[in-house]
């Protein structure tokens, strides 16, 4: 299973005002069934999508995503058991790659 997290620190962005945005931008890519599960870790608020239909972590629209971030101003990793990728949108514009 492929996990989406979408983050933000606290003081930033309200993640509560954010998801609606970003849950309706995923959907209009990923029509399927999908888990949402909006948490608050110290100052870290987060945004996490099951994509249980999909293993591998290159399969995800990485472009969307990246839309996502520039218009809402939040964070993005990529993530299953064996692979993690991370994108800044406000730093190198790239995506970071890192074992788990």
């Amino acid at each position: 299973m492929v996990q989406i997290e979408f983050y933000t620190f606290s003081d930033d962005n309200p993640m509560d005002e954010l998801s609606v945005d970003i849950i309706d931008r995923v959907k209009l890519d990923y029509s399927r069934d999908l888990k949402f599960l909006i948490s608050k870790d110290n100052d870290i608020c987060s945004l996490t999508i099951d994509l249980d239909f999909l293993s591998n972590i290159d399969d995800v629209d990485q472009f969307t995503l990246e839309e996502i971030c520039h218009e809402t101003g939040v964070y993005v990793k990529i993530y299953n058991n064996i692979n993690k990728k991370e994108y800044y949108f406000d730093e190198e514009d790239g995506w970071f790659y890192n074992k788990i």
